[in-house]
């Protein structure tokens, strides 16, 4: 099966745009083969979606003992620090909860990297 998908994603890479970004779409097209164009459009995107689909870490008294959560979520910082060191991939995380975004995921591993004595001391403490 690898081998027809290579074969497959090679035999559009001179093709018209209109069916490249089809083949994108279907997963079936290697990053390592876009053009300096395309990159800048994921890129674009991509920041698009981690300024607007964002909802941010926060520490409310009285929500989850204070602790780090998304926002407006009980959900915590250190749930998903522990689960990523049980072995969970980010693809898992966000089928495990559907209401969550790849940016919240951004978020919590951006301040589980800026506070990692807080999260340590309370993974050891649950």
């Amino acid at each position: 099966m690898a081998r027809s998908r290579i074969f497959f994603e090679d035999s559009f890479m001179d093709a018209p745009d209109v069916i490249r970004k089809q083949v994108k779409r279907t997963n079936c097209y290697r990053a390592n083969r876009i053009t300096p164009d395309e990159k800048a459009e994921v890129i674009q995107i991509l920041l698009k979606t981690l300024s607007s689909g964002s909802r941010g870490i926060t520490k409310t008294p009285g929500v989850m003992v204070g602790e780090a959560c998304i926002d407006k979520t009980r959900l915590p910082v250190w749930l998903f620090v522990s689960l990523r060191e049980q072995g969970a991939t980010d693809a898992e995380l966000l089928k495990f909860y559907p209401h969550i975004s790849a940016a919240d995921l951004v978020n919590v591993w951006a301040y589980a990297d800026a506070h990692p004595e807080e999260i340590v001391k309370i993974i050891r403490k649950n």
